[in-house]
């Protein structure tokens, strides 16, 4: 069945959610179809990953109202499983979720992530930016022009923490000796000072998370002095004394952190990819997270040497395909090839430690298929993929690893402590410091230094707390400039995001009416003063018209008294 990109999945529990949403689906793009898939036990949970794919959507709302952790991880297989037909997959909580809830969700690999209420206006918004990028409908909302300076931070997932270094995974390609800040979880206890850290090393290989780097970064333990020329030499040497002892504290404190949690330690030691196009490990069986080895199955793989460096698992299963009559099989083969092209990068990137291959549905044996391709490490299986063949033999690679380095992207000294994946410790935030210059309820611009892909998520505290994700925008989409979508918020949050672009539209019509009335008291007094000079001047006028008019008169009476008497004349 081909994608036509008019499917919508919705999958969860809430039928009157999913009715709303079809609604206002229906009202804004009704080419668009919606259907509703649910499940009620974790194996069948994690199942509808079959039918999704295929279903072959354009979108995927995950609704984690019910059996959230079940659902949690379903988005986890819906987001790094391979597929012939991209689709977005937005995540749906309730009100009252807690806020680490929304975290796991964007960690899982979900883009965007929406609190449920009456109104659904960005929930479709937003997705359709997704799967539409610039096609999506005005959304009407006033939208202010700013210039605000914020903190944001990228959320990222950590693995372990040693005595001096922090490991985690994240989407941000950094360079050694590069230095940021990460808020974490010992920093928050007050463990350690500062949360400056320098980037140690940065790899994409051994990745647990749904992540495209593994960081090993090195902590500061304190800010730095900033020292300013003048100041007091001795005054100067106290303070680095301060600091010094302040760097030697936080050791201690961690030392002693992690000798008292070193028994909680969890690492999954044998790491199994099976590549299987029926995807039996999805169906009817337990959780693929719960078995105590990390196994990440796919359908196929796209990219051979980014895929198995990116895990380097200890086995790999390939089930080779069988077709069956008149099916045509989409996408990359499972056949001799693939294994070929395994068996090549195998050779090339990991001859010191290679996994060990089981290939079924194998017309050779094993012998042959050794002996074929100079690889001694092969099994080969007749039959479909048996999940029970697996597990006995990851469970014989875990009593061989015990005592093994897990960690291969550098040489960690213990003691050190991996953290459980559903732990909040394992949360962390890189700080970034971004521009906003436009904002409404619904959208943002704004500039960062940085280059940020599509699909980046920020979590922001100010002005509003949710996150911001990184959409395609017809003008913008390009460092410095960036367009976001914000979501992850619930109805208070909006409010006071409401409130806030509301409050720049009144503060730029109060300064306007200020200066509208400073410029009409401006013209007022220049109009009293012109006026105040016509009188003056008319004044000045009577007055000298009264005073030429007094000269006259007393001119005429002079001249009158000087002139001789009339004669008389005889009678």
């Amino acid at each position: 069945m081909a994608a036509d990109g008019k499917k919508v999945l919705y999958l969860g529990d809430d039928t009157a959610y999913f009715k709303v949403l079809a609604v206002e689906f229906q009202r804004l793009y009704p080419e668009l179809k919606l259907e509703q898939l649910a499940e009620h036990t974790p194996e069948r949970i994690q199942g509808l990953i079959i039918k999704v794919l295929e279903l072959k959507p354009s979108l995927v709302f995950i609704d984690y109202s019910k059996f959230t952790d079940d659902y949690v991880h379903l988005s986890r297989l819906l987001v790094r499983t391979n597929s012939q037909h991209n689709f977005a997959v937005v995540g749906l909580h309730d009100y009252l979720s807690p806020p680490d809830q929304v975290k796991e969700s964007f960690l899982s690999g979900v883009n965007v992530n929406h609190i449920k209420s009456a109104e659904t206006f960005d929930v479709v918004f937003d997705a359709i930016s997704l799967i539409k990028p610039g096609q999506a409908k005005e959304h009407g909302y006033a939208t202010a022009k700013i210039s605000k300076e914020l903190v944001a931070g990228h959320l990222c997932k950590v693995g372990f923490i040693a005595s001096d270094l922090i490991h985690f995974e994240t989407n941000l390609n950094l360079s050694p000796a590069e230095e940021l800040k990460v808020k974490h979880h010992w920093v928050q206890k007050k463990l350690i000072p500062s949360n400056l850290v320098k980037i140690k090393s940065s790899s994409q290989s051994l990745l647990f998370y749904n992540f495209k780097y593994a960081v090993d970064a090195q902590f500061a333990w304190v800010d730095p002095l900033i020292k300013i020329e003048g100041d007091d030499p001795q005054r100067i040497k106290e303070l680095e004394g301060e600091r010094e002892h302040a760097v030697t504290k936080a050791k201690k404190a961690l030392a002693a952190w992690l000798e008292d949690n070193t028994d909680r330690s969890q690492q999954k030691t044998v790491r199994v990819l099976v590549i299987d196009r029926e995807m039996i490990f999805y169906q009817n069986l337990g959780r693929t997270d719960k078995y105590g080895y990390a196994i990440r199955c796919q359908p196929f793989l796209k990219d051979i040497a980014a895929e198995i460096d990116g895990q380097r698992p200890q086995v790999i299963a390939l089930a080779l395909d069988v077709p069956k009559e008149g099916e045509k099989i989409e996408g990359p083969l499972n056949d001799m090839s693939m294994l070929g092209s395994i068996i090549s990068f195998l050779k090339q990137k990991l001859a010191k430690d290679p996994p060990f291959l089981v290939v079924f549905n194998a017309t050779a044996t094993s012998k042959e298929l050794q002996a074929s391709f100079a690889y001694p490490q092969i099994m080969a299986v007749d039959s479909p993929v048996g999940p029970e063949i697996l597990l006995k033999m990851a469970s014989v690679f875990d009593k061989k690893l015990k005592t093994a380095v897990a960690v291969q992207t550098t040489e960690i000294p213990s003691p050190r402590v991996f953290i459980k994946k559903t732990h909040p410790m394992s949360i962390a935030e890189i700080e970034e410091v971004i521009n906003l210059v436009q904002i409404s309820e619904t959208d943002l611009v704004f500039n960062c230094n940085r280059a940020l892909p599509v699909g980046t998520v920020l979590r922001v505290e100010d002005p509003f707390v949710g996150y911001i994700t990184v959409a395609e925008h017809p003008q913008l989409g390009k460092a410095p400039s960036y367009y976001g979508v914000v979501n992850g918020i619930g109805e208070t949050e909006k409010k006071s995001l409401r409130r806030f672009v509301n409050s720049i539209f009144f503060k730029d019509l109060d300064t306007a009416k200020l200066t509208e009335l400073e410029n009409f008291q401006t013209l007022n007094k220049g109009k009293w003063q012109e006026l105040l000079n016509q009188q003056k001047a008319q004044l000045e006028a009577e007055e000298k018209a009264k005073a030429d008019e007094e000269s006259r008169k007393a001119a005429e009476a002079a001249a009158a008294a000087a002139a001789p008497p009339p004669s008389e004349e005889k009678p």
